[in-house]
């Protein structure tokens, strides 16, 4: 079985062959009112893909889940607009010369009922992060810290992780290995502070309207399944002087053509995705709304490579080779992607690129070749071909359903026949993370 992922600002660890990078193009409505809908200069209304999976951001594995926790949790660290690491509940930090045991200094804030934030809330997140009861599918985030793999792996207690709350607002964490990455890694949702008080309280539901407890920008309002999450402005938030917005409004959006057409009914604000397959349409009718932004993003086929014949290197291999990125990026998504031949995006701040496929300058035609030899050598050929399952994250027309029919005409090439099933977000991450 194979599938197709997004990674966006998270660590792809894919037994697959990444596809596209780098770009895409969101839909925003230009100011002034050219719909029929009376503007509100303090609301949002935001297409936001597919359903939110949950809100509990030990636990969320989406872009959908990550937008809305954005707004409701601030990190120790948070991101300036070029997506650096700037100071969110810590303020200070300082490291020992070996790198390996770092202190934060946290700011004098609130949680969104009034409580204080402490160390001590970090401490008990972390852990909850890596203990294996919590299940969560980020635990490997915190490897490098000191103990936490084996924690995860139920061979130590999760108070025996690397992290002590020094004083109510001092931290140290210490570490298996240097890591002067590490200030970019703690932007990442899985390792913002919970309010421990209301987690011990509430258990699971924690993130649910009526329990949820934040320290970001907005709160928890509502969340109507299938019709809209709303948050609102946080008046306890650290920098709430600075929120412009009273309230944000998100939309399931899974369906790209419908939210241009709820766009132009002037029913959503902005949409970070377009429909593919009306780009040259929008392009001469709706110059005004196209918004091209760059993304921390790849997308990339994910292996299940613990079955055969998936565990035979030679097929992945042949796979890997006989993608035609550069048709899939240029011709059939043309959003602004570049072929990726690596897993980090060319985007990301400070990488100097590099590091890419061995096979990048062949040309296509002698990596088709070369993986039809490899194909045949792991058994394979024109009168036994495999027949596998792609599983792709929407059931709606649009790009993931264009790339896919793309992939099963590639991968024909080399003697592997696709069947494509599109499943609804919830049933797909269901079963890719089973």
């Amino acid at each position: 079985m194979v599938s197709s992922k997004t990674w966006s600002r998270r660590l792809a660890l894919a037994g697959g062959a990444a596809v596209a990078a780098g770009g895409y193009w969101a839909l925003r409505r230009p100011g002034g009112n050219h719909t029929n809908r009376i503007p509100d200069a303090g609301t949002l209304r935001r297409g936001n893909g597919a359903e939110p999976q949950t809100l509990d951001n030990s636990m969320s594995t989406g872009t959908q889940d990550d937008n809305i926790i954005g707004d409701l949790m601030v990190g120790l660290m948070t991101e300036d607009p070029g997506g650096k690491p700037v100071p969110g509940m810590a303020i200070q930090w300082s490291t020992t010369p070996d790198g390996l045991t770092w202190r934060f200094k946290l700011r004098e804030a609130h949680w969104s009922d009034g409580v204080p934030i402490t160390a001590e809330d970090v401490v008990f997140s972390w852990r909850r992060l890596v203990d294996p009861a919590t299940a969560s599918p980020y635990a490997y985030y915190l490897y490098l810290i000191k103990n936490a793999e084996p924690i995860n792996a139920g061979k130590m207690r999760p108070n025996g992780l690397g992290i002590t709350a020094l004083e109510p607002r001092e931290l140290e964490v210490r570490l298996e290995r240097p890591a002067p990455y590490l200030l970019r890694m703690l932007m990442h949702a899985c390792t913002h502070p919970l309010p421990r008080h209301v987690v011990m309280a509430k258990g699971r539901d924690w993130a649910r309207p009526g329990n949820h407890v934040g320290s970001g920008a907005f709160l928890l309002k509502e969340w109507v399944p299938g019709g809209h999450v709303l948050v609102e402005k946080n008046p306890r938030f650290f920098d709430a002087a600075n929120v412009a917005l009273e309230r944000i409004y998100y939309y399931p959006t899974d369906d790209y053509s419908a939210a241009l057409q709820r766009m132009r009914a002037g029913e959503l604000d902005e949409h970070d995705r377009i429909p593919v397959q009306r780009i040259d349409w929008i392009m001469a009718n709706l110059p005004q709304i196209r918004d091209p932004l760059p993304i921390f993003s790849v997308e990339y086929i994910d292996i299940n490579h613990r079955r055969p014949p998936f565990n035979d290197r030679r097929v992945r291999e042949a796979m890997n080779l006989s993608l035609n990125r550069e048709a899939i990026a240029q011709r059939i998504r043309r959003v602004g992607d570049v072929p990726a031949y690596n897993l980090v995006p060319p985007n990301i701040a400070d990488f100097p690129g590099g590091n890419s496929f061995a096979f990048k300058p062949m040309p296509l035609a002698a990596r088709i070749e070369r993986g039809r030899a490899l194909m045949r050598e792991a058994g394979f050929g024109e009168n036994n071909r495999l027949n596998t399952t792609f599983l792709i994250r929407s059931t709606a027309p649009g790009p993931y359903r264009s790339v896919a029919a793309a992939i099963q005409q590639m991968m024909a090439q080399i003697y592997i026949n696709i069947s494509i099933v599109p499943m609804d977000f919830a049933v797909f991450l269901a079963q890719t993370h089973a």
